[in-house]
């Protein structure tokens, strides 16, 4: 596609992750409000946006596919970056869902996922920083 083209491969690498991501949240969405028996003018524009955002990955492959390789792939500090975002949310939400369920023993399993996770973090982030900076320096 010609508007592709215009585009560094650094932000197709981030629209073709963030699509696929807002593909499934949206269809997660349109399926909810298509049990929750909603009109079809709610679920049907959703569902078809959700096609198009889970299409939308394919498309900007092929446009990373005619790059060089070092283009398209993502580097060490960027791959870690993600994996730390992630873990971010995770714990956010965690507490989130802790401030909102009143049953304790959700609660129990909820505070030992965030403590997992917060403790993964911290194993993983001083290898993190170790492996960032060798790559910086080779």
């Amino acid at each position: 596609m010609v508007i592709l083209q215009k585009f560094s491969s650094a932000v197709l690498r981030s629209l073709r992750v963030l699509s696929a991501i807002l593909g499934v949240v949206i269809g997660n969405i349109a399926l909810n409000a298509l049990s929750n028996q909603h009109p079809i003018w709610i679920w049907l524009p959703l569902a078809l946006l959700s096609i198009f955002l889970l299409v939308l990955p394919q498309l900007l492959k092929r446009e990373l596919d005619r790059r060089p390789l070092e283009e398209r792939q993502f580097t060490p500090k960027q791959i870690y970056a993600g994996m730390g975002l992630a873990h971010s949310a995770i714990i956010l939400a965690g507490v989130y869902r802790l401030l909102m369920v009143r049953d304790a023993e959700w609660r129990l399993i909820i505070i030992v996922v965030i403590v997992l996770d917060i403790c993964l973090l911290a194993f993983l982030t001083p290898r993190v920083l170790k492996i960032i900076k060798q790559s910086e320096r080779g």
